[in-house]
């Protein structure tokens, strides 16, 4: 078997795995996604920008907790959920282009590791493997959420920032990453991660002059400038604050450091799970477990192929790494101030475990040895995944109580969901004028009408 082929087997059974949840996974189901759904349907049918309230309870409850994110995302799958509304095909059409935007990811992952370790000519199909397979981002590319395009363009601007640090600087270059970066930090504010790497391909980046460092963080001052505009006029008018992050969603409780323990400990875990429910996770342990001893063997390989890396190859591993950390911070920050943190946080840092995977069990020192590691690497996932859907994913699915009186997914009574017709596609009037009551020319918006 070629790597191309491995690579093409990848892509097709990963397009399949994404199919099958995108057309079984109950509506409202995937996490958040009754609040992305809303987002585009008021812009869509009713031409407004939707405004978060600040009831952060009223608004899970409701389906409306995803107002406050930057709009870029919304207002391009808007003409698509228009031209099928009031279908229900309109979710499973908005699904696909996550599904899409999710394969594309993949297909940069690999060209990364490619382009910049042609010495291990597996390393990229496992890294495509990992990336491609990993729980949590074929939960994220299988539903409607603004975090499959984020993650694209995330990965996009660290492919073009790593070959910057290769090449060195340009005009071209450093335009195309100011582009990327403003658009991505438009899609989810998330992108925000992004901005450290520019520190690093600073120091990095060949240059004979100061000024040709500094100028390495001009996409990051434009990225900067193209979303001050939206924080100073949208958000610090209608929440009183830049990131729009008072919602009062939790109440932290319990001594500081518990809550980071009890945190770091369930990002970790649910890293690996939550393709729509926290119960998922309580029933595979074992996984934790494995993939745990997974990770500590291909890290301590990779550390004896750490002095042989080539400087380009250094800076875009160090490149990764960065958006990793800061997603871990975030999901740290978010249990210091608001009591919960999620897995996905550290979707950002995927290139970065991907490169890792690939690197530590790809054989750099002989092209030509048959593929055993990836052949087992690829069994072993398949064997995972089908035990996964069998024993968790299709008994969760098949126990999903639809409930119209939520208005998305709820963890208490675990597996109930709202109904697509009533908090979606035929959101009443009364429930609208609800919403309305929030949306007032005043500096702050009231916590209830």
């Amino acid at each position: 078997m070629t790597p191309r082929t491995f690579f093409l087997a990848t892509l097709g059974c990963a397009a399949a795995l994404r199919l099958l949840l995108v057309f079984f996974t109950p509506a409202l189901f995937a996490p958040d996604e009754a609040g992305h759904l809303l987002y585009i349907h008021e812009i869509a049918i009713h031409h407004v920008l939707p405004v978060q309230t600040l009831d952060g309870i009223w608004a899970n409850n409701n389906g409306a907790e995803d107002f406050y994110h930057t709009p870029l995302y919304y207002l391009l799958l808007s003409p698509i959920y228009r031209l099928f509304w009031p279908a229900h095909a309109v979710l499973y059409v908005l699904r696909l282009t996550s599904v899409a935007f999710g394969l594309t990811t993949v297909v940069l992952i690999r060209s990364i590791v490619r382009e910049h370790f042609p010495d291990s000519p597996w390393a990229a199909e496992l890294a495509a493997l990992f990336a491609a397979f990993q729980p949590v981002f074929v939960a994220v590319t299988s539903s409607v959420n603004n975090d499959a395009l984020s993650l694209l363009l995330m990965v996009l601007v660290l492919q073009h920032l790593a070959r910057l640090v290769r090449d060195g600087t340009s005009l071209s270059r450093l335009l195309l990453l100011s582009t990327l970066l403003s658009v991505a930090v438009y899609v989810k504010v998330s992108a925000l991660v992004l901005f450290p790497a520019f520190l690093v391909a600073g120091v990095l980046v060949p240059a004979r002059r100061t000024s040709d460092r500094a100028l390495v963080l001009l996409p990051a001052a434009c990225a900067l400038g193209a979303i001050l505009p939206w924080w100073v006029v949208r958000n610090q008018h209608a929440y009183g604050s830049l990131l729009a992050l008072d919602m009062n969603w939790a109440v932290p409780t319990g001594p500081l450091y518990l809550r980071i323990i009890h945190e770091t400990l369930w990002t970790a875990i649910t890293f690996w799970f939550a393709l729509g429910r926290r119960n998922e996770i309580i029933n595979a342990p074992w996984i934790v477990i494995l993939l745990s001893a997974v990770l500590y063997i291909v890290s301590r390989r990779l550390s004896t192929r750490w002095q042989f890396m080539s400087r380009s190859q250094r800076g875009a591993l160090l490149l990764a790494l960065v958006p990793l950390l800061l997603g871990f911070a975030q999901s740290l920050e978010y249990a210091i101030n608001l009591g919960f943190s999620q897995g996905r946080y550290l979707l950002p840092g995927l290139t970065a475990l991907s490169l890792i995977f690939g690197l530590g069990f790809a054989h750099a020192d002989d092209p030509q040895q048959p593929p055993r590691r990836a052949l087992a690497a690829g069994a072993v996932t398949t064997a995972l995944w089908l035990l996964f859907l069998a024993t968790i994913v299709a008994p969760g699915f098949a126990a999903v109580h639809v409930d119209h009186s939520v208005g998305g997914q709820t963890s208490q009574p675990a597996f109930h969901t709202g109904d697509l017709d009533t908090w979606v596609i035929h959101r009443t009037a009364a429930t609208r004028a609800e919403d309305a009551c929030f949306r007032t020319t005043q500096s702050r918006f009231s916590r209830r009408c």
